[in-house]
């Protein structure tokens, strides 16, 4: 990984803080749009069928003609269509808690009977990775935590790997942190406990 040594630094900018991105949020939207019924349904799965299809064919022009002015003219207009893709993948991965990639593999790790040592080499080179390199692995680390119910925050996600190349490395050592060394703590848990999983109550 490539990031100076020392004690972690600080971003310059908070990610979390970042505002929700618009082409996300419509995928978001129209993905709970085509659980009803009527016309405004059909359009709603087709339009995240079209999504899905050019994110999966790598053919970013025709992500533009579906999310259209959600997108912003701007050096991260790729990054906004490749996650809005990985969105319409698997749009009932999505939560608006707190869960970054790190500790959402965590959980996937804890959930697995066998395969932890393979979830952890993708991991590692997954941090050691670069921007364009981290993007194409992700559908197939995205894939397995859906197979495994696991949730993940897509709009963190953005945040996360907006940063990716900047603040000496901090977004890496932070899903490493949060994979390796996070909380398995109850309010650090799924939203619905898993077989396995032992919830505790409050007194």
């Amino acid at each position: 990984m490539s990031h100076s040594e020392g004690s972690s630094d600080p971003p310059t900018t908070k990610q979390s803080a970042d505002p929700p991105v618009a082409s996300i949020g419509r995928v978001i939207e129209w993905h709970g749009r085509a659980q009803r019924t009527g016309k405004e349904s059909a359009s709603a799965r087709a339009n995240v069928a079209r999504l899905k299809f050019a994110y999966m064919a790598d053919r970013p022009i025709d992500a533009f003609k579906v999310l259209g002015n959600t997108l912003t003219m701007s050096e991260h207009a790729d990054l906004q269509i490749a996650i809005a893709g990985l969105c319409a993948c698997y749009p009932d991965m999505h939560t608006n808690a707190p869960v970054s990639l790190g500790t959402a593999c965590r959980r996937l790790r804890a959930s697995l009977a066998v395969g932890a040592e393979s979830l952890d080499l993708r991991m590692s080179t997954l941090l050691d990775a670069s921007l364009s390199d981290a993007l194409e692995m992700l559908n197939a680390i995205l894939g397995q935590l859906d197979s495994k119910d696991k949730q993940l925050n897509f709009y963190d996600l953005y945040s996360d790997l907006r940063g990716w190349n900047s603040n000496h490395g901090y977004i890496q050592r932070r899903w490493a942190k949060d994979f390796w060394a996070g909380s398995d703590k109850t309010a650090d848990s799924d939203t619905s406990p898993e077989s396995g999983d032992i919830p505790t109550t409050e007194s």
